[in-house]
């Protein structure tokens, strides 16, 4: 019956003491199946949460996605899915207006465009379509004749070999709106990724990553695939957040610690400083969960603030992080 109502907790304890008792079936050995398969899906489920806590929004829905086709889930799933959605449009539109107060209006406008065909309501971006229409019918841009797309083709290339100054050469060798776009976005992607790059090696880790999160979203606008330049913003932010990440452990910031690493390796899968923090976090965890586990007959709700403390820094799908979950079900009420 917990089973079928999905009530992972009550199902583990009653499993629990039907082992306990010696007693074996087939029937157990099947609900034990369906019970490890509910609890797998509850650690996908609280490591989306922690995708989302950590800024991981696109990430996040993807996973979250999964959860829609399941009762359980899906109504929490699609709330949460419409929250980091308004999220991301709220991004797009701070973008277009910041291109708008910089006069890139082609490039607002198109952005604008974007967010009024995921959400054909929002006003703000209507809004700042008027005042785009209002300000080019005022100062209309001049008209350019299109040239061979070589240049173009060129510039692309040197594009994704991340030779900035040669693709910003030869976009401006071709006079045509495709490359003018471009030229103004890859000019801003260069600022912001030096930028970020000096905030780095001064060791101003927000605000490299400030700078370097700015150069993704313009890269992002530029759609040219395979770019060596976007996988260098991705290194050089991976390298930022580890950074705030040891920076937040030395300070026992630990979720915050654990948030930073979540989003170095969301950048850089391969990032060695992430690995060890992470490392770090599980053997954090481990001493809490230590500590809990021989406060848990004499103190529970110390054992159990505790075991949850420990679940929030460990990292989900860890050796240390089933023992806690395995732990903490002690502590919901029945």
């Amino acid at each position: 019956t917990a089973l079928k109502h999905s009530d992972i907790q009550t199902a583990q304890r009653l499993s629990g003491i039907i082992k306990h008792r010696g007693y074996t079936s087939q029937t157990i050995s099947s609900l034990d199946k369906q019970l490890s398969g509910l609890q797998r899906l509850e650690d996908a489920w609280d490591s989306a949460q922690k995708m989302q806590a950590s800024g991981m929004l696109t990430e996040a829905c993807n996973a979250l996605s999964a959860f829609t086709s399941n009762a359980l889930y899906r109504e929490r799933a699609e709330i949460l899915i419409r929250q980091i959605k308004q999220k991301q449009l709220n991004a797009e539109l701070q973008t277009a207006t910041t291109m708008y107060s910089s006069g890139m209006f082609k490039e607002a406008e198109e952005l604008a465009n974007d967010i009024i065909k995921m959400d054909p309501s929002n006003q703000d971006s209507k809004e700042l379509l008027s005042m785009i229409h209002v300000r080019t019918a005022r100062n209309p841009g001049p008209k350019h004749i299109r040239k061979s797309s070589i240049e173009h083709d060129d510039g692309d290339n040197a594009y994704r070999r991340c030779e900035l100054d040669k693709a910003m050469k030869l976009w401006s060798e071709t006079h045509s709106e495709s490359n003018t776009r471009k030229l103004v976005i890859a000019g801003t992607i260069n600022k912001y990724l030096n930028l970020g790059k000096t905030a780095h090696a001064q060791q101003r880790y927000n605000l490299a990553a400030a700078y370097l999160e700015k150069a993704k979203r313009f890269d992002s606008l530029l759609n040219i695939h395979d770019s060596s330049c976007r996988s260098a913003i991705n290194l050089f932010l991976a390298g930022a957040y580890s950074m705030l990440g040891k920076e937040a452990l030395a300070k026992q910031s630990y979720q915050q610690a654990n948030g930073y690493f979540e989003k170095s390796s969301g950048c850089d899968p391969s990032n060695s400083e992430a690995a060890a923090g992470f490392l770090a976090l599980n053997e954090k965890a481990n001493e809490l969960y230590k500590r809990a586990y021989v406060l848990s007959g004499a103190n529970k709700p110390e054992a159990c603030r505790l075991y949850k403390q420990a679940a929030i820094i460990a990292q989900g799908g860890s050796d240390v992080y089933k023992k806690i979950k395995e732990h903490i079900i002690t502590c919901k009420p029945r």
